[in-house]
């Protein structure tokens, strides 16, 4: 794969063809613009599965968004897959703004050991971009309302709603409107595309959940949040900060807390803002993606099964049953799997096999779609 000497030139990789195989991406060898929208970057070509060829681009990026004050600027990382059609002229390619999972990182979705998303996805014919951002260990997409021990205090959902997608968005050929730009995820991340959707509603026009959190409020969730920001706090994979769970710089990422209900308020804020940040509390307004929300779940995860059933009872009856607005159109498929890759990687295909075919069923096979 030959590359451009001309940094500021975005040069598309010639793919090559083996007879009765589909088309390799085109990756941008170069972008116009790495330091821009408060980022600062390097880009580069990456291979994703060890088989020799690049197949995903890779930003890494610092922004003052992820930091210690004073002292520390973790690189934050992030993927872009590109369709083999993919040109840096004509019509703009659509999005989707793909989020990873707790306890994992940005490469969760296109590992070989994970999601796979460069040998998963050749197939299926999805002519758009997919972008894969760091959102932290325990990050829960959110702007921390406090600071940790050690200073830090992550505004993950500034870094990726004003920061990010601008950055894409100006250095590749995308279509930037609504009906262009798609957010899904799983489980902590499904909860980010839920909550990313509803408080911005004018940037995604689909959103679509992998056996994600659907609700803060209540035990059964607070003791889940609790329990990653205790072992994991604000580091991100890799970094080094902790790097392992126990590492040197273990307690500058946790929260002055004692009890979840001191942690958590150091995330969301006070509780009495946190149906700001609740799907569950704001079903009613998911109307604006009626007939674009895909949720996803297992028989095999109770506790994530519970909080999509309440959600999807939410979205049947947003408003009671003598409220004007009505059942909100959305799929709710139900399998018999687990918190696990299986799980995750049936529904992603699914989901994106709805948007390249209307053809596709209205489930994964074996699957319930639940009316």
């Amino acid at each position: 794969m030959l590359r451009s000497a001309l940094a500021v030139v975005v040069v598309a990789a010639v793919a090559v063809l083996v007879p009765g195989t589909p088309a390799l991406a085109a990756v941008p060898a170069s972008i116009p613009y790495p330091n821009s929208n408060g980022i600062a970057s390097v880009w580069d070509p990456v291979d994703t599965n060890g088989d020799g060829t690049d197949d995903m681009g890779q930003a890494d990026m610092v922004t003052a968004q992820i930091h210690k004050p004073g002292s520390f600027t973790p690189t934050v990382r992030v993927r872009v897959w590109f369709p083999a059609g993919y040109s840096s002229t004509g019509a703009g390619h659509r999005v989707l703004y793909l989020l990873h999972g707790g306890n994992g990182q940005f490469s969760d979705w296109s590992d070989p050991s994970g999601g796979n998303l460069a040998a998963r996805i050749q197939n299926l014919g999805f002519d758009g971009l997919i972008v894969q951002p760091e959102g932290g260990r325990a990050g829960w997409y959110q702007d921390w309302a406090g600071n940790t021990n050690g200073g830090f205090r992550p505004g993950w959902e500034t870094f990726h709603i004003q920061q990010l997608i601008p950055w894409i968005d100006q250095n590749f050929n995308t279509d930037a409107s609504r009906a262009g730009r798609m957010v899904a995820g799983l489980s902590m991340g499904g909860y980010g595309a839920l909550k990313y959707a509803v408080r911005h509603p004018d940037l995604f026009s689909t959103v679509a959940s992998f056996s994600g959190g659907t609700t803060i409020h209540g035990e059964t969730a607070m003791n889940t949040i609790d329990q990653s920001l205790y072992v994991l706090g604000a580091s991100i994979q890799g970094e080094g900060y902790p790097g392992d769970v126990l590492g040197q710089t273990w307690w500058d990422h946790q929260l002055p807390a004692t009890w979840k209900e001191e942690r958590l308020p150091l995330v969301f804020g006070p509780t009495s803002g946190w149906n700001a940040y609740d799907p569950q509390a704001r079903a009613a307004e998911y109307d604006d993606f009626a007939n674009h929300l895909f949720l996803y779940a297992g028989t095999g995860e109770p506790d994530i099964l519970t909080f999509n059933n309440d959600f999807h009872a939410k979205l049947k009856d947003p408003d009671g049953p003598t409220g004007p607005l009505g059942t909100i159109p959305h799929r709710y498929c139900r399998g018999t799997g687990g918190h696990d890759w299986t799980s995750w990687s049936t529904s992603f295909e699914h989901f994106l096999s709805t948007l390249v075919s209307s053809s596709t069923p209205t489930c994964p096979a074996g699957w319930t779609n639940v009316t």
